[in-house]
């Protein structure tokens, strides 16, 4: 027991420098493509229109069509670039890495809330009912009281005054079963 104990122990800063790597990592990836995205459109939008001389046009100087084909021409180019499997790849492997690391640090927080409730409620119970708790578990999270008192050799009386103990304290749920009671060990 002890054994595991310490690899467990071993392994929580291990998967927090996983996340926070995650995250750091993502982040970077995240935001070098956003301005990637960003330097894109200023430096398109700038850009001066390409003119091909050889089909000398009027119209074409006229500053409404110039605004027209410059406005089509960055609409064009900002949907290639969008759609460019690197670029695209690269925003969504950021965003994927941040969302990984986040999960993982909400993971070990839930463990580490679950591991504190249940030194909590060791602290809190006495001895008979970590006893009665002990034997619901090992006969698979429910048992009637009659079957506890067997288990047990505590009288029926006791068992009923460890039971509404215990469920008072939300941690046991009790339901009727014919002329007994179901005893049900809580899954939070």
């Amino acid at each position: 027991m002890k054994q595991v104990e310490t690899s467990n122990k071993l392994k929580r800063p291990i998967y927090n420098i996983i996340a926070f790597l995650s995250i750091i990592i993502g982040g970077f990836v995240f935001v070098f493509s956003l301005y990637q995205i960003y330097s894109f459109m200023y430096f398109e939008k700038f850009r001066p229109k390409e003119q091909n001389f050889s089909q000398f046009d009027n119209s074409s100087f006229l500053p409404q069509n110039r605004f027209n084909n410059t406005e089509r021409r960055f609409d064009k180019r900002l949907n290639e670039f969008l759609v460019m499997p690197f670029s695209f790849i690269f925003l969504i492997s950021g965003a994927i890495s941040i969302i990984s690391g986040i999960t993982i640090l909400n993971i070990l927080k839930i463990k580490e809330i679950e591991k504190t409730k249940k030194d909590i409620i060791n602290v809190l119970l006495l001895p008979e009912e970590k006893i009665v708790i002990d034997v619901i578990k090992k006969n698979g999270g429910s048992l009637t009281q009659k079957e506890i008192s067997k288990i047990t050799g505590y009288s029926r009386v006791k068992v009923h005054r460890i039971v509404k103990s215990l469920e008072i304290k939300n941690i046991i749920e009790k339901r009727e079963y014919g002329m007994t009671n179901k005893i049900w060990l809580k899954d939070d």
